[in-house]
């Protein structure tokens, strides 16, 4: 499986790349190199033989569909009324229109540099799609004119920060703000720092699905928020946003890291949102996965939260907590449900009174900072009318919608909102 995965990935990176790879520095400038000069792909080390060898057009990487697809026995299509390539193997739909400047991995949309085209009665595609497919970390040595490809089964961020070691893997730091607090950090530290914030009664866990595929590019820093997980308690009737915030940029100071990307998901977005207003000057772009402009007035979960009282919470209401309309990876869900069965009921009640006094809605459109909104349409504590709110509230944001897809986007598809991510922050270079 190990040798199959490669050899699609190996495929993947022949469509696409990141703008990395088509461009030789941060300002995105062409390369510059004589169109004939032989290029050579790495893989995880080793050379690939390719029968007709990649090609410079205008800059930009191409490379023979047919030839690589064939080689690695994939299902080659060709639709002459669409103009339209394709690929299938294994578990991944790769589709691309000749001329068009985006193009297909199962149902995600990926935009590429240049589009495909026919030269000298092959089809070439774009060095594009290796970072948004599969997450492979992609890098261009001009010099040697080569490409090396790392994929992420080789990433020793995978295999550092698996679900049975999360918890060993975080540090503990002491802040201004009084407590000490754990995080995980992961990712190149000389390279632009992403935040990730989890939701009420998670931990930093929430994130380590995704957290591995932003980690290839990016400096990446989960915290466990004041009151969860492994970070210090300290027993409060409310848990505001605005505390969480502090906490927040305290680590962010005690780890000498001046600005950052920030993400939230659910509470955690609040928790954004209060930075963003807050602490503007330490936001480079802001992410609300899950998220309203407003208190969360759901009357019915509140009461279920309060009435529940000191006792420790059961298992069906854990279940019931942590339920998603689509299946997540088993190993996290168990680990998961197992950590919020063992929070303390003041912590539910204090987070969840801080998230319903909760009301940024005047401040949201002083926001500068760069802002994504991801919403999954079957999420069933934030429908449709608290996305229309927020939306009106940061009207420069862009928003995107997950189709058939809950409140917990990170779990339930977690490669794709990191190469959504990642995407959105390119975007802004």
């Amino acid at each position: 499986m190990k040798r199959f995965s490669i050899l699609l990935l190996t495929f993947l990176i022949t469509l696409g790349l990141s703008s990395s790879l088509a461009l030789a520095d941060t300002n995105q400038q062409k390369i510059d190199a004589p169109d004939s000069d032989a290029i050579e792909i790495i893989v995880n080390g080793d050379p690939l033989a390719l029968n007709v060898s990649p090609v410079m057009a205008d800059g930009r990487i191409l490379v023979p569909f047919r030839a690589i697809g064939e080689a690695m026995g994939a299902q080659i299509g060709w639709d002459e009324a669409t103009q339209t390539v394709s690929l299938s193997l294994d578990n991944k739909e790769v589709k691309l229109v000749l001329g068009e400047m985006s193009g297909m991995v199962n149902e995600s949309s990926i935009e590429l540099d240049v589009p495909a085209k026919m030269m000298k009665g092959r089809t070439l595609v774009p060095l594009r799609f290796a970072n948004e497919a599969l997450g492979a970390k992609v890098e261009w040595k001009a010099d040697a004119r080569q490409v090396l490809v790392t994929t992420l089964t080789q990433s020793s961020e995978k295999e550092k920060f698996t679900q049975a070691n999360w918890v060993d893997a975080k540090k503990e730091i002491k802040l201004r703000t009084g407590i000490k607090m754990k995080y995980v950090e992961m990712g190149p530290k000389d390279g632009k720092t992403v935040v990730l914030i989890h939701g009420v009664t998670d931990t930093s866990r929430s994130w380590s699905l995704a957290a591995p595929y932003l980690a290839q590019d990016y400096h990446v820093i989960i915290p466990d928020l004041r009151g969860h997980g492994d970070t210090e308690k300290i027993k409060m009737r409310s848990l505001p946003m605005s505390l969480f915030a502090e906490d927040v940029v305290a680590l962010m100071g005690a780890l000498e890291i001046d600005t950052a990307a920030i993400v939230g998901h659910s509470m955690g977005s609040y928790v954004a949102q209060a930075i963003a207003i807050n602490y503007p000057e330490k936001v480079d772009e802001l992410v609300l996965v899950s998220s309203a402009a407003t208190r969360v007035g759901k009357t019915d979960t509140w009461n279920t939260v309060t009435n529940l009282g000191e006792t420790p919470y059961d298992r069906e209401f854990v279940e019931w907590w942590y339920w998603n309309p689509n299946p997540v990876d088993k190993t996290f869900h168990e680990y998961g449900m197992n950590e919020v069965s063992q929070l303390e009921p003041w912590v539910w009640q204090a987070a969840y009174k801080g998230i319903m006094t909760t009301d940024h809605s005047s401040f949201l459109g002083d926001i500068k900072a760069p802002t994504l909104i991801m919403w999954g349409e079957l999420d069933p504590i934030l429908p449709q009318e608290y996305q229309d709110e927020l939306r009106q509230t940061i009207p420069n944001a862009k928003f995107t919608t997950f189709e058939n897809v809950g409140h917990n986007i990170q779990w339930e598809q977690p490669e794709k909102i990191s190469n959504m991510i990642k995407q959105f922050l390119q975007e802004q270079k």
